[in-house]
């Protein structure tokens, strides 16, 4: 395909462009839920390396690189990458990889899936390009950043595919801080057990009183006793006499 084709079917990539979504990449980290996505904008800004890997469901290299090594890669570096990823087996995919290949293969150089094409230049096979991609990631870093490859149509596509990030939630500042408030606790009372009185030792009960105290036929008992006893002497008077 030369290069008259290649222009010729950039008009044909943006009409494809409405049914088609390139692949979300997941930071694989604990607790990392959110995709790592990127706004499209016309220039990355600084300090950002935007990239695109083409790649096939079919075949297993692929599908290794974009779902393991691809995450790890892509959380390392953080948003400092901007990486699409593109599938052959979908049209706009099929003629994305085409024109790379024309515009960016150099002679001699061995084509196929994996491949990744960062800048003007393109790197195949899943080990150079989890081996190379950090590294070249730090080096157009330090240059300022590195754009979209110049593939005819890919910034309209992704600007017309990819999500755009909202604007965060403005919440409005309060002039004076809300009151707080802090429960007094109530007092605590332990009561105190009051000594027990120490009972007064009685006086032992006298005669009388133990007499008074003792039940009604004991009563009757003594009584019967002195009546004798008083009949027994008085019979003695009278025979002394």
């Amino acid at each position: 395909m030369n290069r008259l084709r290649v222009f010729l079917l950039a008009p044909a990539i943006l009409v494809m462009g409405s049914t088609f979504s390139p692949i979300e990449l997941r930071a694989q980290t604990p607790g990392a839920d959110t995709p790592v996505t990127a706004s499209a904008t016309p220039a990355p800004p600084p300090g950002v390396v935007r990239a695109v890997l083409f790649h096939s469901p079919g075949c297993p290299q692929c599908t290794e690189l974009v779902h393991t090594d691809l995450p790890r890669i892509q959380a390392q570096l953080g948003a400092a990458l901007d990486l699409v990823v593109l599938s052959t087996d979908d049209d706009y995919g099929d003629i994305a990889y085409e024109m790379a290949e024309e515009l960016y293969l150099e002679p001699g150089q061995e084509s196929g899936v994996p491949m990744l094409v960062i800048g003007d230049r393109i790197i195949t096979g899943p080990g150079p390009i989890r081996d190379l991609l950090p590294v070249l990631v730090q080096t157009y870093l330090a240059e300022g950043g590195l754009d979209w490859p110049s593939i005819p149509g890919l910034a309209e596509f992704l600007a017309a595919t990819r999500p755009t990030s909202a604007a965060p939630t403005q919440v409005p500042a309060t002039t004076e801080p809300a009151p707080t408030y802090t429960a007094t606790p109530a007092p605590t009372t332990t009561p105190t057990a009051s000594p027990a009185p120490t009972p007064t030792p009685l006086p032992p009960p006298g005669p009388i009183e133990r007499l008074a105290g003792a039940p009604i036929a004991l009563l009757l008992v003594l009584l019967g006793v002195g009546l004798a006893a008083a009949k027994v002497a008085l019979a003695w008077r009278r025979r002394s006499a």
